[in-house]
């Protein structure tokens, strides 16, 4: 019978267990959500405008962490913090609070896409106690990069 150094069976469970604990969730996402008309066009239509975004994303104690960029607030700018941070499954919702803005996203994650909806509604948003009464919802798409 061949002994073999305990390290050399035991490194390798290590490695494979810290890879198969990354969450779904952690990593950096980039894409574009969807926001408010702005521009009634000569033709008529009232498009949605399209943002783009960047988050950094980690699931930490059952919750969800990490940062916001981008969006008319210039992503080359300062980073946001993501708060009330929630994870269901595959799907997280968080608070991005920018001033008095106050976008609340829920995302779902299926391999190295992400797509989900944001609300900011009249009472205020979620950290005033909801999307309120006629909040309207606009679409989220990204893909992991990192």
């Amino acid at each position: 019978m061949v002994r073999r150094p305990l390290i050399r069976i035991i490194g390798p469970l290590l490695v494979l267990a810290s890879v198969c604990s990354a969450s779904v969730f952690d990593g950096r996402w980039r894409g574009t959500y969807n926001g408010q008309p702005t521009t009634l066009l000569p033709d008529g239509s009232y498009p949605e405008t399209v943002t783009p975004f960047e988050l950094r994303l980690q699931e930490k104690n059952g919750g969800i962490t990490g940062e916001f960029r981008g969006g008319a607030h210039d992503a080359a700018a300062e980073a946001y913090p993501l708060k009330n941070g929630k994870i269901f499954g595959n799907r997280a919702c968080f608070d991005i609070v920018i001033g008095s803005e106050d976008m609340r996203w829920c995302v779902l994650v299926r391999g190295n896409r992400l797509r989900g909806t944001w609300s900011e509604g009249p009472e205020g948003g979620p950290l005033l106690g909801g999307a309120g009464a006629g909040a309207r919802l606009f679409g989220i798409t990204g893909s992991k990069t990192e």
